[in-house]
């Protein structure tokens, strides 16, 4: 099936659907199309990429929570220095994802592909994010809708030797930054364990162009008040 017919099939139906929780389509030129719904925090997201060869991707439930991400967008990093988005005030980062919940979709490419040959396969796909929206990612939301949840989970991830960013912060690097101005926002007992694991992990290789970033992001991380409990 064609992306821009496929695109529009899809959209015509999902829009009514996202409508109705409150959430704004954002769309641009290169054919993603975001499901945006804004919170007291920050933001709600779910994404979708049509491709030319029949495997469109939906991009799962992510939050951002604004506090986290303005911060992340004033240090920066050796890839983005997000500009635009400060001059806009447009903060379109997110914070946390549902990496935990597959759908079935058919994978040969990634985990995230719905391979759409042909209209009924279109709706099986739309109709299973539906069903994703109204049972899993809606669990995910519920959760995650606070940074002593999140917090919690990343010390779930810690405790059985697994990196934030393997199933809830996102994000490569700047995945421990977000997790270390979470844990200090926390009142974190364990803040001053976790900014030692990410020394390690970025003084391991002293050419690294993250360290200046991380340099910039722990000068911060003093100027910052606790402001939740776990």
């Amino acid at each position: 099936m064609e992306r821009a017919e496929a695109r529009q099939i899809a959209l015509s139906t999902l829009k009514v659907y996202f409508d109705k929780l409150g959430y704004t389509l954002n769309s641009t030129p290169n054919l993603t199309d975001d499901f945006e719904k804004k919170t007291d925090f920050g933001l709600i997201k779910v994404g979708f990429y049509f491709k030319d060869n029949g495997y469109h991707v939906f991009n799962k439930v992510s939050i951002s929570f604004l506090e986290v991400e303005c911060i992340i967008i004033d240090i920066k990093n050796p890839h983005n220095d997000f500009s635009s988005q400060i001059e806009n005030g447009d903060y379109h980062l997110s914070t946390v994802y549902d990496y935990q919940t597959i759908l079935p979709y058919d994978e040969p490419l990634t985990k995230k592909s719905a391979n759409v040959k042909n209209a009924i396969d279109l709706e099986l796909m739309v109709a299973r994010i539906i069903d994703y929206m109204d049972g899993k990612g809606l669990q995910f939301i519920e959760k995650y809708n606070s940074l002593s949840t999140v917090l919690a989970e990343m010390n779930r991830l810690e405790k059985e030797g697994r990196y934030w960013n393997e199933e809830i912060l996102l994000g490569g690097s700047d995945s421990f930054f977000r997790g270390l101005i979470i844990s200090k926002l926390c009142n974190d007992i364990e803040f001053d364990k976790k900014v030692q694991m990410v020394d390690k992990l970025f003084y391991e290789d002293l050419n690294d162009p993250w360290i200046p970033y991380y340099e910039r992001l722990k000068e911060r991380l003093k100027t910052i008040k606790p402001k939740y409990n776990l």
